[in-house]
């Protein structure tokens, strides 16, 4: 049995800024805990989470304008799902705006959140598209179809 290196918030605030959007190592080790045969699987998780970030992001902006209360919660729910993909400098970003009291500093802060945002999503539909890819060299059976932005699945 494998185990997997899971990060630790020490690790997660050691971020360089210069870091990709995905560590390539953690994305690795997902890949070979859903099995290098079930692509299908990977490419279902990242759709799953293509679609709910954007979601996350508007209940974040909502909760940094009327109710920084609200903030910790979607931060850890953010985290939660970036952490296994890799998105480590996202991770810390989240971390970041958790401790911020100002308004401002809030505001700041989710401009990078959503920035970094972007830079993940522009890498996990790479994957995707890879692994896209894949199925239609193999005919590997692909399940999804609900993540129509990519563009792969008819409107």
């Amino acid at each position: 049995m494998r185990t997997q290196n899971i990060p630790t918030d020490n690790f997660i605030q050691n971020v360089s800024l210069e870091q990709p959007a995905i560590d390539a190592r953690i994305l690795e080790q997902l890949r070979m805990l859903l099995g290098a045969e079930t692509p299908h699987v990977l490419a279902g998780l990242i759709e799953n989470y293509l679609e709910c970030v954007p979601e996350l992001l508007q209940d974040l902006r909502h909760a940094v304008k009327r109710n920084r209360k609200r903030i910790s919660p979607i931060t850890r729910t953010l985290k939660s799902r970036s952490i296994a993909f890799g998105a480590l400098k996202l991770c810390a970003l989240c971390d970041e705006l958790e401790g911020n009291e100002s308004a401002e500093a809030c505001k700041a802060k989710l401009a990078q959140i959503e920035a970094e945002c972007e830079r993940v999503k522009l890498t996990l539909e790479a994957e995707w598209r890879r692994l896209y890819e894949r199925r239609l060299k193999t005919d590997v059976f692909f399940p999804t179809g609900s993540y129509k932005n990519i563009g792969f699945y008819p409107k």
